[in-house]
């Protein structure tokens, strides 16, 4: 049974990209679906990304965690690290230069209440 309004971790992966993030983490902050946590993850930029992702996270009001690699890791170690961070019963992936339309999370929150039986959606 899934819970009324059940916790959705959004799992941020970042390399250089400073010029993105900002739309990206606006774009969370300002999701219909309030229930959320953030879990950040910047691999090894060269880049202001981590620094300036950490401000806007820690300015934005969302619950957070931020992480930084000191050596760049494969794509799959990165959110295997993510996943395991996190605490949520749905689990959102999102590239920071990439951003989720306003209403994302709560359309795919309803979308798997109602039909629990579906995989892969």
């Amino acid at each position: 049974m899934i819970q009324n309004n059940p916790l959705v971790s959004i799992l941020l992966l970042s390399m250089n990209h400073e010029a993105y993030i900002e739309q990206c983490i606006r774009s969370i902050a300002d999701q219909t679906y309030q229930n959320i946590e953030v879990i950040y993850l910047d691999n090894a930029s060269s880049d202001n990304s981590f620094q300036k992702g950490k401000t806007l996270l820690e300015h934005s009001g969302l619950r957070f965690k931020c992480f930084s690699n000191k050596d760049s890791k494969t794509i799959s170690a990165n959110l295997n690290f993510l996943f395991d961070q996190s605490s949520g019963a749905f689990i959102a992936p999102l590239s920071t230069d990439d951003w989720f339309e306003k209403s994302n999370i709560e359309k795919k929150v309803n979308m798997k209440k109602n039909k629990q039986h579906v995989t892969g959606s």
